[in-house]
Parts: structure tokens; C-alpha cells; sequence
């Protein structure tokens, strides 16, 4: 969600928002310019296109932490830090996401930066994530004395499940060596598909190890996509993740009830848009193996991980 400009305070470093905004024409012809910096790697060019874009947008994330990041790559690291310090105010789920990004124009590269961990932004960052390690270990507390009815099963079995967007059980193709079980998780048949080969999917199960996440904005969860039928979440209630539905939609256990919404995590502050957070510590493992059954062309069925198959997205 891109949050409104601070109460009584400009964006740093000269940068004035525009009294309309919106995408016009400076806007175009910056995007145009910022286009051709890039692809020159002149990063001291793209400051300039990426300043006039975030301007004319003041409320665009996507744009404010770009200009950050070419800041930070034009080795005008006081500025990327003081405009990070800025952002993590008025943007922070969004700059903690981007933390997260392996690719393209990622805070990682203004945290890699000289002098980051004494700097305003520095400081505040580890404030906010000792914030929210506190409050995570505190519901971590509330989980393990919770009596087992209020949990989960440990090991989930979602059935009947096709976890992604336009998922369909069709013909599908074989695109690597795959191995062939008797059952989910079971005995090996002693069979392997081979690249070239072709299969029907007739159905699929998700086996999952559930996983917490702490509520901190009230929702009222869908019992299903669409469906009038609410479930009522209030802040400080632990919910369970269980499988995807696709497009970035979950389905959700909270006493022994499900509910579908959308997965919003990673929040160091809590809103409409970032009402859940895991609480687990980091690198703790995830268990979420999508088992399929297959029609073969002998006309036999067996079970094998879904990985190795292709044709399985029908929107392509």
C-alpha cells in the first residue's frame, strides 16, 4: 500500500512533488530517459529521470526506492541514505520487501552501502526489525502453550488441490526424469517417467507442515473466494497457513475454521494491506510438496511430485 506524504514533511534531498500527480508527460519522457541510463549503465544519468518519475508519483514506492537504489549505484551513498531513512518512514513493508528481492533494483544494494549500520536509516532498520522479532517471539510463547485443539494437524493434507493460477489436471508433459510412487509419499513403484513422455493429471494433494502467522490488522477472512460467508480475525490471533491458491491468495486455519485471503507477510508495520506476519524464526525448513496422480499411456496411474511436469498452466 503507498502510504500518504508524511504529515509536514517533504521528501529529502530537494525532490518536490508535483501539484498533480499522476503519470504525464515529464513523466514519459523521463521513463525514456531513465530508460537509455540504464541501459548505458550510466547510474549518475538515471538519478536525474528517476527524481523528475518520483515527483509525479510521490505515493509510487516502486519508483522512491528505485531512486534510492540509483543513487546508492551512482556512488552517492550520504544521499541514498538519507532518502532510505525517508522511505523506510513512509514506505517500511515495502522497503522491507524489497530487502528480499534477488534481482532487478533491490534495497539490498542502499544496505550494502559504506557506513549503512551507523547511518539514520541503518539505525532505524534494526529498530523496527528488534520491534518485530519482540512481538514475534512473543506470539511464538502464545503458540507453544496453546492447548493442541487449537492448532492444526503438524502434517496437513490439502486434497483435491491444484495450488497456482489456472492449474489444470489435463495431459500433461514430461520434462525431465521423474520418479513414480504407489501413494503420496509412499513406496516406489520402481517406474521413472522420461523426458518426451506424456501423462494425464487426474488429481493432486498438497502435504504441508502448517505455518503461523501473527494478525495484526482485523480482516474478515472468505470461508471461500468470493463467498459472502466471513470468518472474523482480530489482531493478536495466530493464524495457520495451508495451501496456495494462486495469485497470491492462501488458504488459512484459524480455530479449526478455514478461510481464504491474500498472503501478506514480512510486515514491520501492520495494515490493510500487511495484516499477518510469520512468527518462526528465519531458516526455519518449510514442508509443502505438491503430490500429483497421473494417468500413464499404458493406462496405469501412479503418484509422483509435481516437479519435472509441464503443460500445466493453461493460461500458458
Amino acid at each position: 500500500m503507498a502510504g500518504p506524504l508524511l504529515a509536514g514533511e517533504e521528501p529529502p534531498l530537494g525532490i518536490e512533488c508535483a501539484a498533480e500527480q499522476g503519470w504525464g508527460p515529464k513523466s514519459a519522457a523521463a521513463d525514456d530517459a531513465l530508460d537509455k541510463a540504464k541501459l548505458a549503465g550510466d547510474w549518475k544519468a538515471a538519478v536525474a529521470p528517476a527524481r523528475v518519475m518520483a515527483g509525479e508519483q510521490c505515493d509510487n514506492a516502486y519508483l522512491w526506492i528505485n531512486l534510492a537504489v540509483f543513487y546508492a549505484r551512482a556512488g552517492q551513498a550520504s544521499e541514498a541514505l538519507e532518502l532510505g531513512a525517508y522511505l523506510l518512514d513512509k514506505f517500511p513493508n515495502q522497503v522491507a520487501g524489497s530487502l528480499l528481492f534477488e534481482e532487478g533494483e533491490s534495497f539490498k544494494e542502499v544496505q550494502a552501502l559504506p557506513g549503512f549500520a551507523e547511518s539514520n536509516l541503518g539505525r532505524k532498520l534494526a529498530a523496527r526489525h528488534a520491534e518485530r522479532e519482540a512481538r514475534n517471539q512473543k506470539a511464538r510463547a502464545a503458540v507453544a502453550a496453546a492447548p493442541a485443539a487449537e492448532r492444526p494437524p503438524e502434517h496437513y493434507v490439502a486434497k483435491e488441490a491444484c495450488p497456482f493460477e489456472c492449474c489444470a489436471f489435463r495431459e500433461w508433459s514430461v520434462e525431465a526424469p521423474i520418479e513414480l510412487y504407489q501413494a503420496p509419499a509412499g513406496a516406489k513403484t520402481g517406474r521413472q517417467l522420461k523426458p518426451g513422455d506424456e501423462v494425464v493429471g487426474l488429481t493432486g494433494e498438497v502435504h504441508l507442515r502448517p505455518r503461523p502467522l501473527l494478525v495484526g490488522y482485523p480482516i474478515e477472512g472468505e470461508t471461500e473466494l468470493g463467498s459472502a460467508e466471513t470468518i472474523p480475525v482480530p489482531v493478536g490471533a495466530v493464524v495457520y497457513e495451508l495451501d496456495s491458491l494462486g495469485e497470491g491468495f492462501v488458504r488459512f486455519w484459524y480455530k479449526g475454521r478455514k478461510f481464504e485471503a491474500p498472503l501478506a507477510t514480512n510486515c514491520l508495520v501492520f495494515d490493510a494491506d500487511c495484516w499477518s506476519d510469520y512468527i518462526e524464526p528465519a531458516g526455519t525448513p518449510v514442508k509443502n510438496d505438491w503430490w500429483v496422480k497421473v494417468k500413464l499411456a499404458d493406462g496405469s496411474e501412479a503418484w509422483a511430485l509435481s516437479e519435472g511436469f509441464g503443460n500445466m498452466d493453461a493460461c500458458g
